[in-house]
């Protein structure tokens, strides 16, 4: 549902509102996902960090980006380490 390509706006929206916690925690995961590909992208490419992470959020519906932004900044997960 949280891909921007699978599902329309409102059934997104009815989803976030119906099943806030499922949501909550797929952020977390989201976060750590992308965190944890960007290290090691960056390592092996040259390319930045943030050109993944960028590239990546983009496949998300944009209605969440600024909160798996915010999520990565929060200490409630630990990104794998490399």
């Amino acid at each position: 549902v949280m891909y921007k390509e699978n599902a329309s706006p409102d059934l997104r929206e009815e989803f976030y509102q119906n099943f806030p916690n499922l949501v909550n925690r797929t952020l977390d995961f989201v976060a750590a996902r992308i965190q944890h590909g960007a290290v090691t992208f960056a390592e092996k490419s040259g390319r930045s960090v943030q050109s993944y992470e960028e590239e990546h959020l983009s496949h998300y519906d944009p209605f969440l980006h600024d909160r798996i932004k915010k999520k990565k900044q929060e200490s409630t997960w630990a990104p794998p380490q490399t």
